[in-house]
């Protein structure tokens, strides 16, 4: 972190400054995780045991999703216009998280019946546009806070955190909405967001700037220097640095990494609830739980997993088991009903894929320009979360017309193209001397 947060935080010693600039990619990854659990396994599973179609779960899944495929558009705002008193990225992130309180109370007032599917579409959009752009800001920070021989550890914490932030949301807001209905559970949501709010305003990206807009402060030469002035230099910079062939090389694996989530998301309710015959409250206790080791395993493992074997041995491993895991559940429906089964396969799958992001996380923030790295790494992740609809239009398709086998021959055919990806395209994992030294801002 280029010095330190505001006082009294600035004076604390350097090491405890890294641990502060963990601490705060933990705190506002964690609170990413309501927007994602809520519509991405509790608005599911609700749907799944009152009679919805899996067609009209994947439209609101899809649908809720489409800001993570769009956020591009948040990363040419993030990267364009702020306020620089109060840092390049902050504004933007409590803003988000304002937001977000507002249309959780909105969606609590409303609080739509199961078979309002355009409502529910609706606020599940409006509730991930913030999310979204909360999200492109924190990215944003944690590229120009960290260095080099932090983004493995780095991508472990923020992605670990939003998995807490997954598991909370979804065992608290599935009991409750299981057993006192929508309002309750989605009123019990704005907690956490708004506690994120607090912590936001009151730290600083960088020394002398301001907590609160009326406070007194003003806004850091490194900010002021780096701060793009115009849209063309914003939009010029964004094209040329896509267009590089590592940017070009690594989409294929931007978009197979997330196919999991989509498919996970609308068929893995009908799994849990329809075929082993759990309740409500017993399949989202269950996510909450895993979430939370997986967790676990992210913030603790993953990082220095990919510290020490590499990322792109990593990736390899991972896409190439996800094929194998894919077809050998695909190869035994009858064993379906299985509950040993089913929770094998989802464990060792969402290991898989938190460990193949967290490889590709560090090539993501390595291939960016400082100056628009906000809109690099968000058209990064807007790629990358292509993948969550394809993944849930692959359920409809397949799953939702009677062939449920089908849709495992073909992820595991989509992972073993990306695993085999992932060894030819070695461009991706070298380093670039000159612009690596302009993201280390400390």
């Amino acid at each position: 972190m280029p010095s330190a947060f505001a006082t009294p935080l600035n004076r604390l010693v350097l090491s405890e400054r890294k641990t502060l600039r963990f601490l705060t990619l933990f705190i506002f990854y964690l609170n990413q995780g309501v927007g994602i659990g809520f519509f991405g396994f509790v608005i599911p599973t609700w749907l799944t045991v009152n009679g919805v179609s899996a067609g009209q779960i994947a439209t609101v899944v899809s649908l809720s999703t489409l800001p993570w495929s769009l956020k591009f558009v948040s990363g040419f705002l993030v990267d364009r216009y702020t306020f620089l008193p109060m840092g390049r990225r902050r504004i933007w992130i409590v803003g988000a998280q304002i937001a977000l309180v507002a249309m959780l109370i909105l969606a609590a007032i409303l609080s739509p019946l199961p078979d309002e599917i355009v409502l529910l579409t609706a606020l599940g959009f409006a509730v991930n546009l913030a999310v979204v752009t909360q999200d492109v800001g924190v990215d944003a920070l944690a590229i120009d806070i960290m260095q080099q021989d932090e983004r493995p550890i780095a991508a472990g914490v923020m992605f670990g955190a939003q998995t807490i932030g997954v598991a909370i949301t979804v065992g608290l807001s599935g009991w409750l909405l299981n057993s006192y209905g929508f309002t309750i559970a989605v009123a019990s949501l704005v907690l956490l967001p708004t506690a994120t709010i607090l912590f936001g305003l009151a730290i600083t990206e960088r020394e002398g700037e301001r907590n609160l807009p009326w406070s007194k402060g003003l806004a850091h030469p490194i900010n002021v220097n780096v701060q793009v002035k115009n849209w063309r230099t914003l939009l010029t910079g964004s094209f040329r640095a896509m267009l590089l062939t590592a940017s070009l090389m690594l989409i294929p694996l931007l978009l197979v990494k997330s196919i999991n989530g989509g498919v996970s998301s609308v068929f893995g309710p009908k799994l849990f609830t329809g075929h082993a015959g759990w309740s409500m409250t017993s399949f989202t206790n269950f996510v909450a739980l895993m979430m939370v080791l997986i967790a676990i395993y992210t913030v603790l493992f993953a990082g220095k997993i990919v510290q020490s074997f590499g990322e792109r041995k990593v990736i390899a491993i991972t896409t190439g088991s996800a094929c194998i895991l894919a077809l050998w559940f695909g190869s035994l429906p009858s064993l379906w009903t299985e509950s040993w089964f089913l929770l094998s396969f989802v464990i060792l799958s969402e290991t898989l894929a938190i460990t193949a992001f967290v490889a590709i996380i560090p090539i993501c923030m390595r291939l960016c320009n400082p100056a628009v790295a906000g809109t690099q790494f968000v058209i990064y992740m807007s790629i990358a979360n292509l993948g969550t609809p394809i993944g849930a239009y692959l359920v409809s398709l397949t799953a939702g017309k009677g062939h449920e086998q089908a849709l495992f021959w073909i992820i595991s055919v989509l992972f073993a193209c990306g695993c085999a990806w992932a060894l030819f395209a070695k461009s991706i994992y070298q380093v670039d001397g000159t612009q690596e030294s302009s993201n280390q801002l400390l």
